[in-house]
């Protein structure tokens, strides 16, 4: 078997990708995470769980000033420094993005923060229409278009390794459509199916907006030489407005009647003893709170500090490896998720699934398994973490242009040149065989993710 495929060289920064996970999941924990309904519940008793908008708010309160103490410590640091380098490269280059690029920064960060939210949102209304296997395609265009990124074989590979979660993911839709169960959480296209074309239109909106956020704040941190405290200080700052505005403005606005009980999860009775719902009301979360005081702070602390080290590890993992490295963090989370659902269910139910399960969930279950599994691959591929080793489809690896270039080396007649990176990955750079032609000759990056 190893003869066909075998293991690439891993990375010291894939742990930040295992911090991020954890962390994330961590959050999803203590707000209270299930599958359809279909497992034993996962919650922190006499939490408010529901006020996600107010529980994020506290999350970017603390990653603002948490981040500006940093920053205004690294700061100080740094001048003190340059007192006697006025000349400084990097003070210059530092003084030029802070006034032609700072605008563009604080615009991207804040349809950042708007993107989060929606995603939350769309996921908790619209479920199975997130087409996610998709990002992985979408990401690679602006990594091409910002980078110069190329595609290689094993790449190809994986993209077409994709399909067969898509495929998945179609038969989960129709299987959702066909059982019409009511039972089944978030779904509120099956009696009204014009919101499928339309829900799915909008997730790849939000999935070509989160790869050209996260390819904008790569190319930020790597050229424009913004730290990862600035861009979490103004993600934190920007959060918090933005949390704040949809929490006391949506206090006074009742939910639409299609979205009571998907977006709107906030409820008080009526003068006439009817429910009425909110996307967010702070009234209601502090009469809560006056009940169960010392339980909220202390989960809002646990919640807040994932929050702040979630978001920390994602922009390491962007900074050190790529903003396609980044994808991994939601399929393996979600499989996770799932996998640590399915083993407590069935330590207290002795079986896997509890009784108001919903219909077809077993085929639903194993196809979202299934296809978050296929993806996981197909990135391991494109990542190069997994190598296939026939095909001439690891020809382009990092190990096999190492190979290359100890070979090269030796011999004068080489065409090709390498730049090892820090972060470990290499670079093979097409120059030509006479110097002469140098100059007119193009040059090309390999940049591995």
């Amino acid at each position: 078997m190893g003869k066909y495929i075998s293991c690439g060289r891993i990375n010291k920064y894939y742990g930040y990708i295992f911090l991020s996970i954890f962390f994330m999941n961590l959050q999803d924990f203590i707000l209270g995470v299930n599958y359809n309904n279909s497992f034993q519940n996962i919650n922190i008793p006499d939490f408010s769980g529901v006020h996600n908008i107010i529980h994020d708010l506290f999350g970017f309160i603390l990653t603002f000033f948490s981040s500006l103490i940093i920053y205004k410590c690294k700061i100080k640091k740094h001048k003190s420094i340059l007192i006697n380098e006025t000349e400084s490269v990097q003070k210059q280059k530092e003084e030029e993005h802070s006034k032609k690029h700072l605008i563009k920064l604080l615009l991207i960060i804040i349809l950042w923060v708007i993107q989060e939210q929606l995603i939350q949102i769309y996921i908790d209304t619209l479920k199975n229409l997130d087409f996610w296997m998709l990002q992985l395609i979408i990401m690679y265009y602006f990594m091409k278009k910002t980078f110069n990124v190329k595609l290689f074989q094993h790449q190809i590979l994986s993209f077409i390794l994709i399909i067969f979660p898509f495929i998945f993911k179609i038969i989960t839709i129709v299987l959702t459509c066909i059982s019409h169960d009511k039972n089944d959480p978030g779904i509120i296209y099956i009696d009204n199916k014009i919101l499928i074309p339309i829900g799915i239109l909008l997730y790849i909106i939000l999935l070509i907006s989160n790869s050209y956020i996260v390819t904008q704040i790569k190319m930020f941190m790597d050229i424009r030489f913004i730290s990862i405290p600035e861009i979490l200080m103004y993600f934190g700052l920007f959060g918090s407005i933005i949390c704040l505005i949809i929490t006391f403005s949506s206090t006074y606005v009742e939910c639409y009647q299609l979205f009571e009980g998907n977006i709107c999860d906030i409820r008080k009775k009526g003068k006439n003893n009817e429910d009425i719902y909110y996307l967010e009301n702070y009234k209601i979360y502090f009469n809560e709170l006056k009940k169960n005081l010392i339980n909220e702070i202390i989960f809002n602390l646990f919640y807040t500090f994932s929050f702040l080290f979630q978001y920390f590890f994602s922009l390491q993992i962007i900074k050190f490896l790529s903003p396609i490295h980044n994808i991994f963090c939601y399929p393996l989370g979600f499989f996770f998720q799932k996998i640590i659902l399915a083993i407590i269910t069935l330590c207290k139910e002795n079986k896997l699934f509890v009784d108001n399960e919903i219909k077809f969930i077993y085929w639903k279950f194993i196809l979202d398994i299934v296809g978050e599994l296929t993806f996981i691959i197909s990135l391991m591929i494109y990542l190069e973490i997994i190598e296939l080793n026939f095909c001439n489809l690891n020809y382009n690896t990092r190990e096999s242009i190492l190979i290359r270039a100890k070979d090269d080396s030796v011999s004068d007649s080489s065409e090709k040149d390498f730049l090892f990176l820090q972060n470990g990955d290499i670079e093979e750079i097409s120059i030509g065989s006479k110097k002469s032609d140098k100059k007119n000759k193009s040059i090309e990056f390999k940049i591995n993710n």
